[in-house]
């Protein structure tokens, strides 16, 4: 049925090397699958639900929209809403999007809108305005939704309120979930503080993690080492970067580092 094929479609978008054509054939067999169904009922909410789910993976905005209004012309839904706002968000028409979600929420202040009304804003620049709307998912659902935690926290460090940015970090690495986002952050929001040595040791705890990005952890770590003016440890770092990730960018942060100690002619090699 339809749920199958979009659940297999949603297992491939998160796969580590997705097959772009396998997903878009999972999404259309869907679809084929809702059509059949509604040839016959053409009122069936499920499929019609399916339906706008499954354009909106597939990218057919205009028909994700005319599939959400043939859906809501009947009965009120937050999921089928907010296909519809994304719909018209990716498609450039954010103040609709936005007319949209407060629409919906004249009738009931869902969680869900507000984080998909906040993203919408984020989208625009409007960062102050989107934070607002993610302290009312927050306040309308659930205090420890990570998902909103994790974007209120981006939301924030754009406006620089790297404080406010890093409560949200301490939150989510309370909760337990995304710990390697929430550290990430941190040291980050610390660094932009002046708060270089906290950010260090922010660093060290997401390392203790282990993840596929130690690389671009040890090259942080190695630039809150350098702002410290301490060079010999943040080219110590620069190199386990560039043995977790050989990625030759790394070089001319050594060969920096190297020309700040003096040594010109081992920087020079680097940049050679």
């Amino acid at each position: 049925n339809a749920k199958y094929w979009i659940n297999k479609g949603q297992e491939e978008i998160f796969k580590e090397n997705p097959n772009d054509e396998n997903k878009i054939l999972y999404f259309e067999n869907a679809l084929a699958c809702c059509n059949d169904i509604l040839k016959n009922n053409p009122d069936d909410n499920s499929s019609l639900h399916s339906k706008s789910e499954s354009l909106l993976y597939l990218k057919r905005y205009w028909d994700v929209i005319g599939c959400c209004d043939q859906f809501l012309e009947k009965k009120i839904d937050h999921e089928i809403i907010i296909f519809k706002s994304v719909a018209l968000s990716d498609l450039g028409r954010y103040e609709d999007a936005i007319k949209c979600c407060d629409q919906a929420l004249k009738n009931n202040s869902n969680e869900m809108i507000f984080h998909a009304k906040a993203t919408i804003l984020e989208k625009i620049g409007r960062y102050e305005d989107a934070i607002k709307c993610y302290d009312q998912a927050l306040e309308f659902g659930t205090e420890d939704n990570v998902d909103v935690l994790a974007d209120k926290m981006s939301a924030l460090a754009y406006v620089d309120r790297y404080e406010d940015a890093i409560k949200c970090c301490d939150q989510i690495i309370k909760i337990g979930d995304n710990d390697e986002l929430a550290f990430g952050f941190k040291s980050m929001a610390l660094s932009e503080l002046g708060r270089h040595e906290d950010a260090i040791k922010c660093c060290d705890k997401e390392l203790k993690i282990g993840t596929d990005n130690d690389g671009e952890i040890w090259k942080c770590k190695g630039n809150m080492f350098s702002r410290l003016g301490r060079h010999e440890d943040a080219i110590k770092c620069y190199e386990k970067s560039y043995k977790n990730n050989p990625d030759e960018e790394i070089w001319i942060y050594i060969a920096f580092a190297l020309s700040k100690l003096g040594l010109n002619e081992q920087a020079q090699n680097y940049f050679d």
